[in-house]
Protein backbone atom coordinates (compact mmCIF):
# COMPACT_ATOMS: atom_id res chain seq x y z
CA UNK A 1 0.00 0.00 0.00
CA UNK A 2 1.46 3.47 -1.03
CA UNK A 3 0.87 6.43 1.16
CA UNK A 4 1.00 9.98 -1.11
CA UNK A 5 2.91 13.08 1.05
CA UNK A 6 1.28 16.70 -0.22
CA UNK A 7 4.37 19.00 0.09
CA UNK A 8 4.39 22.69 -1.39
CA UNK A 9 6.55 23.39 -4.49
CA UNK A 10 8.46 25.55 -2.90
CA UNK A 11 9.87 23.28 -0.31
CA UNK A 12 10.18 20.52 -2.91
CA UNK A 13 12.48 23.27 -5.11
CA UNK A 14 14.43 23.77 -1.71
CA UNK A 15 14.84 19.84 -0.86
CA UNK A 16 15.97 19.40 -4.44
CA UNK A 17 18.59 22.28 -3.89
CA UNK A 18 20.05 20.47 -0.53
CA UNK A 19 19.79 16.88 -2.28
CA UNK A 20 22.05 18.04 -5.47
CA UNK A 21 24.37 19.96 -2.87
CA UNK A 22 24.72 16.78 -0.95
CA UNK A 23 25.20 15.20 -4.38
CA UNK A 24 27.77 17.56 -5.33
CA UNK A 25 29.57 17.07 -2.03
CA UNK A 26 29.84 13.19 -2.41
CA UNK A 27 31.66 13.78 -6.17
CA UNK A 28 33.84 15.95 -5.09
CA UNK A 29 35.41 13.73 -1.96
CA UNK A 30 35.25 10.52 -4.86
CA UNK A 31 32.15 8.86 -3.69
CA UNK A 32 29.84 7.18 -6.76
CA UNK A 33 26.44 7.69 -5.80
CA UNK A 34 23.79 4.72 -6.91
CA UNK A 35 22.33 5.05 -10.63
CA UNK A 36 25.43 7.11 -11.81
CA UNK A 37 27.19 5.31 -14.89
CA UNK A 38 30.30 6.31 -15.31
CA UNK A 39 31.38 7.23 -18.63
CA UNK A 40 33.59 4.66 -20.36
CA UNK A 41 36.31 6.63 -22.75
CA UNK A 42 37.97 4.52 -25.64
CA UNK A 43 41.80 4.37 -24.72
CA UNK A 44 43.85 5.98 -27.57
CA UNK A 45 46.00 3.54 -28.57
CA UNK A 46 49.79 4.23 -28.85
CA UNK A 47 51.35 5.49 -32.27
CA UNK A 48 54.60 4.01 -33.05
CA UNK A 49 57.55 5.42 -32.81
CA UNK A 50 58.62 5.73 -36.55
CA UNK A 51 55.00 6.62 -37.70
CA UNK A 52 55.05 9.55 -35.50
CA UNK A 53 58.68 10.61 -36.87
CA UNK A 54 57.30 10.09 -40.39
CA UNK A 55 54.15 11.77 -39.61
CA UNK A 56 55.89 14.88 -38.52
CA UNK A 57 58.01 14.36 -41.49
CA UNK A 58 55.79 14.98 -43.94
CA UNK A 59 54.17 17.49 -42.43
CA UNK A 60 57.41 19.18 -42.47
CA UNK A 61 57.60 18.66 -46.15
CA UNK A 62 54.20 19.97 -47.00
CA UNK A 63 54.90 23.79 -45.98
CA UNK A 64 51.67 24.02 -44.14
CA UNK A 65 51.41 25.53 -41.16
CA UNK A 66 49.54 25.85 -37.49
CA UNK A 67 48.59 22.33 -38.24
CA UNK A 68 48.91 19.28 -36.58
CA UNK A 69 50.54 15.96 -37.44
CA UNK A 70 48.19 12.95 -38.85
CA UNK A 71 48.34 11.31 -35.87
CA UNK A 72 47.82 13.89 -33.49
CA UNK A 73 44.16 15.43 -35.50
CA UNK A 74 41.22 14.61 -33.76
CA UNK A 75 38.24 12.95 -36.14
CA UNK A 76 35.34 14.17 -36.56
CA UNK A 77 32.74 12.26 -35.42
CA UNK A 78 29.69 12.08 -38.12
CA UNK A 79 25.83 11.13 -36.47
Amino acid sequence: MKKTVNIPTEELECLREHLNEAFRILKSLGIKTEGEIPSVKPKKKPVPFQKGVNNYMSLLGSGKQRTLPKHLQTKKTTR
